[in-house]
């Protein structure tokens, strides 16, 4: 399996993993102590990261998504996640 490796110091090789740290400053600035924050804390800001609505989803969560893996059917090509006019109108609806 081939691996790739960043180079040191180019953010822009690692585009997701750069994007994901800027979410967490919004929540833990630099220089935050971790000390100071309890697990129902960490919890309750990885939950918010994790359930933000998505461009790539056309603006669904991700839970949102897995919900309905079952019940629509969904594919991706290029990155891209094109959901069906169904799944699109369910969102509306709640």
């Amino acid at each position: 399996m081939k691996t790739f490796f960043a180079d040191p110091y180019a953010s822009w090789q690692r585009g997701t993993n750069e994007n994901h740290n800027g979410l967490i400053r919004r929540y833990l600035p630099k220089g935050t102590s971790f000390n100071d924050l309890t697990q129902e804390e960490l919890d309750d800001i990885v939950w918010e990261i994790n359930n933000r609505s998505r461009k790539i989803l056309n603006f669904s969560t991700l839970q949102e998504v897995f919900n309905l893996w079952g019940v629509f059917g969904f594919k991706v090509e290029c990155g891209r996640v094109n959901l069906p006019t169904t799944f699109q109108k369910s969102i509306q609806d709640q």
